[in-house]
């Protein structure tokens, strides 16, 4: 299994980059042979709709990769306020990725957590799992949570809660295609929250990645 973690400015400047850097995985020895891809995207205060650009080019660009991704705004401050992507890439010869999701906010997080579990226990081999989630810090969140976790105590469970900020309308983006004013239809005067499963964008709703495999060993530790 090899990483590696990409920094992605989205000004302008960088149209070129993002087609070079996604053109050199696709053609690299280790994608080619790669029995999974996953890709880990953190879009750091970049709008929904830029981000669904920047999906729709990855996918193009990586049809292998296995996506998994959030909104981002603790650690977003880079590039001298210009939104940018952190992109993660894992290649594995031997283990698989499989992305589960749910698309909307739960009436009941405690079901939401136990029908998720129960789709889960179908993966065979599983070693771990990597959860983001919409909705905040709350009550409710750890409640799902709580239920998502709970058959599989010898599992590892990983991931945080998808940033809220403010849309900047304003920027010169990577994408030229995507107009000022979309950005400012979109956003609407509230902020914006979001996570990633495969092709989709989600506002509410939950993203995960399962990895699995026979030889496949995890360790995790916290902070």
């Amino acid at each position: 299994m090899e990483e590696r973690t990409y920094e992605i400015p989205c000004d302008k400047e960088n149209s070129d980059y993002i087609t070079e850097l996604l053109e050199k995985i696709r053609f690299s020895a280790a994608y080619k042979e790669a029995k999974s891809v996953y890709v880990k995207l953190l879009f750091a205060d970049v709008p929904k709709v830029i981000a669904e650009k920047m999906l729709d080019f990855l996918t193009g660009h990586l049809p292998k990769a296995r996506v998994l991704g959030m909104s981002l705004t603790l650690f977003a401050q880079n590039y001298n306020g210009v939104p940018f992507v952190r992109m993660s890439c894992n290649v594995s010869k031997s283990s698989k990725v499989d992305i589960f999701y749910q698309s909307e906010k739960p009436e009941c997080y405690m079901t939401a957590g136990k029908d998720m579990a129960a789709r889960l226990k179908d993966v065979p081999d599983k070693k771990a799992v990597e959860v983001f989630t919409t909705g905040g810090v709350n009550v409710d969140v750890s409640k799902y949570i709580r239920h998502l976790t709970a058959p599989f105590e010898d599992i590892p469970f990983f991931g945080a809660v998808a940033g809220v900020f403010e849309v900047d309308a304003e920027i010169e983006n990577i994408f030229h295609m995507t107009r000022v004013s979309d950005v400012k239809e979109r956003f609407k005067e509230k902020g914006e929250q979001y996570v990633v499963a495969d092709g989709q964008i989600f506002d509410d709703g939950a993203a995960l990645a399962v990895f699995s495999g026979e030889d496949l060993n995890v360790k995790c530790d916290y902070l």
